[in-house]
């Protein structure tokens, strides 16, 4: 005697339920949002703008360093934007004068677009730029990753670059 078939354990499915797929798709974007936040894009980028910042700031204190130790003095404001600094793509945004702030650009380097001041903005310009006193030795520039920070090299006061609350004195 044989018993009738009335059910099949066999599987008939093809695929995945529309449910199924769902729940899977939002898991993902779920875990694709947590790990964009722990990376933090906007300030990765900040960071490496900071390093290129840092980078030519510590670049101009070298050769601020290599004309005292020849010269017994800092590059004059007309010489730094001159002859002796032409290897760092330097262009003069403001008039030049002893005992003055130089505000200069250098190619390649972009700057933070957060100055709130003539002091740090270009002459027709919404960047920051770089700053050189012939006084001090020093050079400074904006930081990118807080706006409330400067990159700052000052020849026998840092210790190479460093990032700190206030410009060039």
């Amino acid at each position: 005697m044989t018993l009738p078939k009335t059910f099949s354990l066999k599987n008939t499915s093809q695929g995945f339920t529309l449910i199924e797929l769902l729940i899977v798709i939002a898991i993902i974007g779920i875990l694709a949002a947590v790990l964009i936040a722990v990376i933090n894009p906007a300030a990765q980028q900040n960071k490496a703008k900071d390093a290129g910042l840092s980078a030519a700031v510590s670049k101009a204190g070298l050769a601020i360093s290599a004309y005292k130790s020849a010269y017994d003095l800092f590059p004059p404001n007309e010489q730094f934007v001159g002859t002796g600094f032409e290897i760092l793509g330097t262009v003069l945004v403001a008039p030049v004068a002893a005992n003055d702030w130089v505000k200069y650009t250098i190619s390649g380097i972009s700057t933070p677009s957060t100055c709130d001041s003539n002091h740090w903005k270009g002459i027709g310009s919404t960047s920051c730029v770089f700053i050189y006193r012939d006084d001090t030795g020093c050079v400074s520039v904006k930081s990118f990753g807080d706006n409330t920070k400067y990159w700052v090299w000052q020849y026998g006061v840092t210790a190479g670059v460093a990032l700190q609350t206030t410009p060039c004195n």
